[in-house]
């Protein structure tokens, strides 16, 4: 009797049924003729990354297209001049849809029953309430995944030592290897996940305010979580290549005599109950004996017939390119539309050409948008290898620390490069470009350096929290922009020169305005 459950089901409450539980949950599955997709997964793995995982193999390209389809239909209202709101109605309805369907398609594809995606999920499909049910089903699983299209192996480091994994792929070898084997690395979702977050981030920085003020302040706020961001994705991202190169070698060595599993940790007694539990060590081996025709030399068998199924599907432990095309779309398609309102209105163009050049500049200085995010993913890529090379020869927190600011470096210059260019052709601006440009890397890179400083002070990243708006709130407090300097108490007011925002400020006052004739600048912040 072959029994499936919805993805969807799986996937909701933020993936609940994959943490472990005592409830009785085997009556949400359903009878059904064949499996989409048998789920392998250790009980260990959180079920936020299991649930990640999923959404992002099963759910970012419909999450794109949507986007894609919502973006074109908004960017062509707003052409038209009929779309309310503008082009910040447009942005928002392309990033809205593609989190809306990121999150719940398949809650949508589930209300056609053609359409549903149907899985196999051990604790929800094996009875666990009856003993008898329970060894039924561990028998029958070759059967079961004779009938499923696709094994998919949410795999991390934990996945091959577990007995349950690996009896599933037993149970796909024996089943003539009808089914298609996918792995999935958690760690490489969170990695990807990161970093669409962080060029959404990126792109907000830039998000065309016309005050100066607001611009910097803007910078000031996101610039946190733009670095938090970074930093995650290049730890993640180092830990899912070290995870990569070392599963060769634990395959090459793989026992199943050595493979753990719950009930003998437990030492056969359930933990809440105190009440003697059936050991699933006996019942796969059982299995396993019964499969290679009781020959004393089963077990050996297994291990030889794992290693070499599991080797031969090995990989890089890249992403499909589909999926990174997929949540790497999703910023240049939130930008379109303000460059398309940028274009209609035919904003100045700094270079002083005709009408036509002031509609085509905005569509040529879009290109840019695209062609960036794709450097951002080389440089990503580049980066993690060489952190998971230093890994090896240091730990891997300071590998990750040093490939850190190897990647601040051109990341600094670009995100300077792009927010001058947009506020230089959107605010008129009259100074000279590249004193301007190098005055703001300068000032970004003296943030870098503090923050980096406050990082290696602290013993634990969550202290970071409490240290870094006691030094980056008063440098704004006291660079004059805000609040001016000799409205301050005289005693503190000696903390501005402490202040490198107040001179980078000056000197960008200074270069923009020092050509400007008849004009009485007050550049002093007091």
């Amino acid at each position: 009797m072959l029994r499936g459950i919805s993805l969807d089901l799986c996937l909701r409450y933020c993936g609940k049924h994959f943490r472990q539980s005592d409830t009785d949950d085997f009556s949400l599955s359903h009878r059904t003729d064949s499996i989409d997709y048998f789920l392998s997964h250790d009980w260990q793995t959180s079920r936020w990354s299991k649930t990640l995982a999923l959404l992002v193999t099963f759910n970012s390209v419909p999450a794109a297209l949507a986007a894609s389809v919502v973006n074109a239909l908004t960017c062509g209202l707003l052409l038209g001049h009929r779309l309310p709101g503008g082009w910040q109605t447009a942005s928002a309805a392309t990033y809205l849809t593609f989190m809306g369907v990121f999150c719940f398609w398949q809650r949508v594809q589930s209300l056609v029953p053609q359409l549903r995606t149907v899985v196999f999920l051990d604790r929800l499909c094996i009875a666990q309430h009856d003993p008898e049910l329970k060894q039924q089903g561990i028998m029958g699983l070759a059967g079961v995944l004779a009938k499923s299209k696709n094994l998919m192996v949410l795999w991390t480091p934990r996945t091959f030592t577990r007995l349950w994994c690996t009896f599933e792929l037993a149970c796909l070898s024996a089943a003539s290897l009808q089914g298609c084997l996918s792995k999935t690395g958690l760690a490489n979702t969170s990695f990807w996940t990161i970093f669409h977050i962080f060029l959404t981030i990126e792109e907000l920085g830039n998000f065309g305010k016309k005050d100066f003020d607001i611009m910097l302040f803007a910078a000031g706020l996101l610039g946190p979580f733009m670095f938090a961001s970074l930093f995650a994705q290049i730890y993640f991202g180092t830990q899912h290549l070290l995870e990569m190169s070392k599963l060769e070698g634990q395959m090459r060595g793989f026992s199943i005599r050595e493979s753990q599993c719950a009930c003998c940790a437990f030492d056969h007694v359930h933990p809440s109950t105190g009440e003697p539990i059936l050991c699933d060590r006996s019942l796969v081996f059982q299995t396993l004996r019964r499969w290679y025709s009781d020959t004393e030399d089963y077990l050996d068998r297994f291990d030889t017939l794992v290693r070499e199924c599991v080797l031969e599907k090995l990989g890089s432990g890249a992403p499909p390119l589909r999926l990174v095309l997929a949540m790497a779309s999703i910023s240049p398609l939130g930008l379109l539309p303000q460059y398309l309102h940028m274009a209609i209105h035919r904003l100045r163009a700094h270079s002083g050409e005709g009408p036509d050049w002031k509609y085509w500049q905005w569509v040529v200085m879009y290109l840019q948008v695209p062609a960036i995010s794709l450097f951002f993913f080389w440089l990503a890529s580049a980066t993690l290898s060489i952190s998971a090379t230093l890994a090896t020869t240091m730990s891997m927190c300071k590998a990750v620390a040093v490939v850190f600011v190897l990647d601040l470096v051109p990341l600094v210059f670009i995100q300077s490069l792009m927010t001058l260019g947009l506020c230089y052709v959107v605010m008129s601006l009259n100074g000279n470009f590249w004193a301007l440009l190098w005055t703001i890397v300068l000032l970004s890179i003296c943030s870098v350096s503090v923050a980096l400083a406050i990082s290696c002070a602290v013993g634990q990243p969550r202290e970071t929290g409490a240290i870094g708006p006691l030094v980056f709130v008063p440098q704004m407090l006291f660079s004059g922009v805000f609040i001016p300097v000799s409205h301050m108490p005289v005693y503190l007011r000696w903390m501005q020169y402490c202040s490198f925002l107040q001179y980078a400020i000056k000197v960008l006052g200074i270069v923009e305005f020092q050509n400007v004739p008849h004009k009485e600048l007050v550049l002093d912040a007091q």
